[in-house]
């Protein structure tokens, strides 16, 4: 059964995590084309972009099944197979949310990768520790911006979901304005990353973890009260 809902985790999210890949190599090319001139400040502002997409694209629909890239009101058709299973809620969510983090991971790596091997090809160039420190608060702090998605995503239909996510992310864009250095996750994404600061933002990092439990707790208690 485990297996089974892992695989339809992928069916439902590979097309988003095409696309997603396809813009992250867009990017890299056009940054490769025009050259590196400051790539520090370009790898921070770059990664955050990616991640805010691949969060947005791949928290997926909770435990509703959803075509890629259609619009749709309600529940497809298959989400009540989906639900008839003999499978408890939260094991659908959790699989749902794993393979999407998993894809996100994969997805940050890859642009890590391509913002190094860019920084080689310019001034300033960065070293693989400073890089792999970056990629490590970048996937820290998106984690909660991630699981901010899948909440959403439990109780907004596709046609505005992205919407909803993106309002979301703006507003806890505006409250880090307002909350202390030690936990801003926006922060430690930027001037306080490795590649700026020169040390790791443990707080933030650890902040970060903590609010995507209380999201993922969130979702569950919505689907679990839902009727589907």
């Amino acid at each position: 059964m485990w297996q089974m809902l892992i695989y339809k985790s992928w069916m439902e999210t590979r097309l988003k995590l095409l696309y997603a890949l396809l813009l992250i190599g867009g990017s890299s090319a056009l940054m490769f084309s025009v050259g590196a001139k400051a790539p520090r400040s370009q790898a921070v502002v770059t990664a955050q972009f990616v991640l805010l997409l691949l969060a947005g694209t791949l928290s997926g629909s909770g435990i509703k099944t959803q075509p890629a890239f259609t619009a749709t009101k309600g529940l497809h058709g298959s989400t009540y197979y989906t639900l008839s299973l003999p499978v408890a809620r939260l094991l659908l969510l959790a699989t749902r949310a794993t393979v999407g983090w998993l894809e996100l991971t994969f997805g940050l790596g890859l642009q890590m990768c391509g913002l190094w091997a860019l920084s080689r090809s310019g001034v300033g160039s960065i070293e693989p520790s400073g890089m792999l420190g970056h990629a490590a608060v970048m996937l820290a702090c998106g984690t909660w911006l991630y699981f901010t998605g899948v909440f959403m995503d439990t109780f907004l239909d596709e046609q505005w979901r992205n919407q909803g996510t993106l309002v979301m992310f703006a507003l806890l864009l505006w409250l880090s304005s307002h909350t202390p250095d030690a936990i801003n996750i926006f922060k430690a994404m930027n001037e306080a990353s490795p590649l700026l600061g020169h040390a790791m933002p443990w707080g933030a990092m650890a902040f970060s973890f903590g609010m995507a439990s209380v999201m993922f707790f969130a979702a569950w208690k919505v689907i679990e009260r839902r009727e589907y």
